[in-house]
């Protein structure tokens, strides 16, 4: 899979906000299926800065590619089997490609995706995406996000106001390097090799209409 060279800076902007607003957290750097399964039910937050994998045939095989995804991947079945509903936890951040993605015409009004699973699951909200993200914007969505839910004192309304003023600075036209920006490395998963996207402008709505909230 492509290298994502901002996903570690997503995670330590994260860090330092949370560390800053005295919330304890725990980073798994390369993640085994067990160790997230494990983890999450002690978690009121996940947070996942990874590849994601839409499945083409059979959305509840759609996945979050961890360190043992070939041979044990974390998918749609197995987040709608973790029963969090007695203590639901607070938040899934999915910040990877298509976690909101169902690509079987037959089953797009069931919401059968990674998102649509972490909800099942429990979790009162969750953020994620339509389609392929930008890993260098990504960054940024997070940092805006997360100091709008800290700010609100991690409320349910801070999620979907903190997303919503994030996709504004996104749009505002303020890219971290001239006028335009590649989505070449998207949080996808795919073939290195054949990685042909061209050029966009951050005004283009592929950039930043990709994130969206579900839940209260």
């Amino acid at each position: 899979m492509s290298d994502l060279k901002f996903a570690k800076k997503e995670i330590e902007v994260i860090g330092e906000l949370l560390e800053h607003a005295s919330v304890s957290t725990i980073t798994l750097e390369t993640p085994t299926k067990i160790q997230v399964l494990n983890e999450l039910p002690r978690c009121k937050v996940i947070h996942f800065a990874g590849h994601g994998k839409s499945h083409p045939t059979d959305p509840s095989k759609s996945s979050l590619l961890l360190n043992d995804w070939q041979q044990n991947p974390l998918t749609v079945e197995d987040l709608m089997a973790m029963k969090l509903h007695q203590n639901p936890p607070f938040l899934a951040y999915l910040s990877a490609c298509s976690t909101g993605d169902n690509k079987v015409n037959e089953l797009l009004d069931e919401g059968i995706h990674l998102m649509g699973a972490c909800q099942l699951a429990g979790f009162r909200n969750v953020i994620g995406s339509l389609w392929e993200v930008s890993d260098r914007h990504c960054v940024q969505v997070a940092n805006d996000v997360y100091d709008a839910m800290i700010m609100a004192k991690m409320t349910d309304q801070s999620v979907p106001l903190g997303l919503h003023n994030a996709v504004i600075n996104l749009r505002g036209g303020h890219p971290c390097t001239s006028g335009t920006s590649t989505i070449s490395a998207a949080r996808n998963a795919r073939v290195v090799e054949i990685v042909t996207d061209p050029e966009n402008s951050i005004m283009d709505p592929r950039i930043w209409a990709a994130y969206i909230h579900m839940g209260i």
